[in-house]
């Protein structure tokens, strides 16, 4: 495996203190063989006629890889010598070493300009695999005989254009100081660089599509500080090391708004439309991944939320700006005509004229993405599970896994978990109570003995409510026999697939709730829940219609009465949906148009988090600390802390005893998986600014929570 570059670098001096350089990559070479081998030996002997066969031989697989890259970058650096201030020679000793210390100040100017691309300009690549087989046998009677299959290549082709054109003016002051101990011998060299440059870029693919707006990809002010640290011997030509002491850039970037629409550079319907087309198949099939029905099992695809209903929703929100009338063979013609105007909650996609709203915008949807795969994604589910679980000395089948200790989860979770009440969350624009509505979820978790959707109803309907025990079989089941879909159908509480898990209702078990709450167990992993006295879960649920729904779980009479005035009925024949009442109907958002339940979530994504003080100016230190290329780095994690904050508990930093107002015994406590929500988000953004997998994998969205121990998809502080 080697790599062979060619890329000349060229100096000149122009007299009166210029120097021009050149250095290209005219291209570069990688092959790659790899080669796996093995020695064996056999023996076979005939029964049905006496014959005795031996035979050794090796036998190879092997692939073979070849990559010819040309053109792949080049700069021109041009570099004025300003003024060269005298130089001045110190000697001293360190103990018994001599030290020289030159020191000589200078002031230069540099204008440069660098081409480069993606991945090169002009890429050749040849692939091939094979396998070999030479062997000698011997028999009786005696044959000798060899074999061997040559590989087979197979090439490719890749293009690529030019991408981007940069240019930097630079002025800096160089304070040269070299170090000598034992002359001759070691030499150290220090060369500091410290001075303001200002840097732009130019797209060119904006030039070639006459987007004028998008020529220039900002202009930046910079002030940097560097040193280039030597250490030589008089037998080689040295090791040179460049350190970044400080670095820090403003943007700088302002255009004549008669030239540019008022609009952000990436809120046209092409935009949403290219998303779709480059990033559609890596979210839905590597990135949008629910966990599995136990731990063993692998994530796979959600089947709830697909990456083209989000982009659709941006596109409801952001109104239609284009009407296409197709022209058969003469083409298609687009007319700018608005015929539907653009929502108030639309996401921010950037500030207006500039590409680097495209960054803003891209780096916002990586942190809502980021929430939405670990508020719902992972669990593949519309609804708000029922995680609510209960460590207590409930009946448990004698086939159970020993190491699972029985728990329950009440069946009034629907009017809120952790001792939450979500029909108490209440504002101006809160849905009004209504006891009477009665609704039964859409989605629910789907291990083995996963407790039912959640649902509400009068107490007339639903009174004497107990608990879910996951680990009683159904009724006439018995250890071996749960998976078998016949023996729960006529369970009260039933679901699709059911094959274990019973409703126990206060009437077979009149300790609950008091005497398990006061007396709770430890769990499968040893932990003790705290005993809880107050904020018990209900026997009836009435009025317990307001469980989370959608991608960021929209939980509460005042959130679901903010939707529904802004985006539903009550908005008027304007709103985005003039004929659902979110009000009388929350379940909408599960089982309305596909793009709703990303609409729900987008909306309070866009009351919550982006208008929350501060946010905008996250994001724009996001970009200017270079995250959007490295977002390894360790200031990249911040934004998404403060949003995950913002969304579980209501604040960009809740620390360990949750928000102001937060409910004790409830949310009063750190927001839930933050550094599960930064890899998610981050793995979104790698995807979305087309960078590599970070090494070692980011995680996928559905490699957390457990099976049977319950979801933690819902009823978030932030929403609820």
């Amino acid at each position: 495996d080697f790599t062979y570059e060619v890329a000349p670098k060229k100096n000149s001096t122009l007299g009166d203190g210029t120097e021009s350089e050149f250095s290209g990559q005219i291209g570069s070479v990688d092959v790659k063989v790899d080669v796996r081998s093995d020695i064996y030996v056999s023996m076979k002997v005939s029964l049905k006629s006496p014959q005795l066969k031996a035979e050794a031989g090796w036998r190879a697989s092997y692939s073979a890889g070849f990559d010819l890259t040309l053109f792949g970058q080049s700069e021109f650096t041009l570099t004025k010598n300003l003024w060269e201030g005298p130089k001045k020679g110190f000697k001293f000793f360190i103990g018994p070493v001599p030290v020289l210390l030159d020191v000589q100040p200078k002031i230069d100017g540099k204008f440069s300009v660098k081409t480069s691309s993606e991945n090169g300009v002009a890429k050749l690549s040849v692939g091939g695999k094979g396998g070999g087989h030479a062997s000698v046998t011997a028999e009786v009677p005696p044959k000798l005989y060899t074999s061997f299959k040559e590989p087979d290549f197979a090439p490719s082709f890749k293009f690529e254009k030019l991408s981007k054109i940069e240019f930097t003016i630079g002025l800096s002051l160089v304070p040269s100081v070299e170090v000598k101990l034992y002359e001759g011998a070691v030499k150290g060299t220090l060369s500091l660089t410290i001075g303001p440059q200002l840097d732009t870029t130019i797209s060119t693919d904006a030039i070639f599509s006459g987007k004028t707006c998008d020529i220039f990809d900002g202009l930046d002010v910079s002030i940097a500080a560097s040193c280039d640290v030597e250490v030589g011997t008089s037998f080689d030509e040295g090791l040179k090391k460049n350190l970044n002491l400080f670095e820090k850039s403003w943007p700088l970037f302002e255009v004549d708004g008669t030239k540019c629409p008022n609009t952000s550079t990436c809120s046209g319907n092409d935009f949403f439309d290219n998303m779709v087309k480059d990033f559609g198949d890596t979210f839905n099939s590597e990135i949008f991944l629910a966990q599995g029905a136990s731990p063993s099992d692998p994530p796979f695809p959600s089947t709830v939320y697909k990456f083209e209903d989000f982009v659709n929703a941006l596109k409801n929100l952001n109104g239609s700006d284009k009407v296409s009338i197709d022209l058969g063979f003469l083409g298609e013609f687009k007319l700018n005509i608005p015929v539907r105007p653009r929502s108030p909650f639309q996401m921010w996609m950037g500030e207006k004229c500039g590409s680097r709203a495209k960054r803003q915008a891209l780096v916002n949807i990586a942190a809502f993405l980021g929430q939405a795969m670990r508020e719902t994604i992972i669990y593949d589910a519309c609804d708000e599970n029922n995680w609510d679980l209960w460590n207590a000395d409930i009946y448990k089948e004698p086939g159970s896994p020993a190491e699972i200790q029985p728990a329950f989860y009440p069946m009034s979770s629907s009017c809120g978990q952790l001792g939450q009440s979500y029909e108490d969350y209440d504002c101006e624009d809160a849905c009004p109570k209504n006891p009477s509505m009665e609704i039964t979820g859409s989605t629910n978790a789907d291990w083995i003995g996963a407790p039912p959707p959640l649902f509400c109803g009068p107490k007339s309907k639903f009174d004497g409510l107990g608990y879910w025990n996951p680990l009683k079989f159904c009724q006439g089941g018995s250890a071996g026999t749960e998976g078998k879909e016949a023996s729960c159908k006529d369970q009260p509480f039933y679901y699709e697939d059911q094959t274990a898990g019973v409703h126990i209702p206060i009437s077979e078990d009149s300790q609950y709730p008091e005497w398990y709450y006061a007396n709770p167990i430890p769990g499968s992993d040893g932990a003790m829940q705290s005993p809880r006295f107050d904020n018990l879960p209900r026997t009836e649920v009435e009025g317990c219609c307001w469980w989370g729904r959608g991608v960021i779980q929209t939980t509460g009479r005042c959130n679901f009465g903010k939707l529904n005035k802004n985006i539903g009925t009550g908005g008027g024949a304007t709103a985005l949906y003039p004929n659902i009442d979110f009000c009388n109907n929350p379940q909408s958002i599960c089982d309305g148009p596909s793009d709703l339940k990303w609409i729900a979530g987008i909306f309070f994504w866009v009351t919550e988090v982006e208008k929350f003080d501060g946010y905008k100016g996250w994001v724009d230190d996001f970009i200017d600390a270079g995250c959007t290329e490295n977002p390894d780095l360790a200031e990249c994690d911040t934004l998404f802390k403060y949003a995950s904050g913002i969304v579980n508990r209501g604040c960009p930093d809740p620390g360990d005893t949750g928000c102001p107002g937060c409910i004790p015994g409830a949310t009063c406590d750190p927001a839930h998986n933050i550094p599960e929500r930064i890899a998610a988000s981050k793995q979104a953004l790698r995807a979305l600014f087309n960078l590599p997998p970070r090494s070692g994998g980011e995680g996928s969205s559905g490699g957390g929570g457990g099976g049977s121990a319950g979801t933690c998809g819902g009823g978030n502080r932030g929403n609820g």
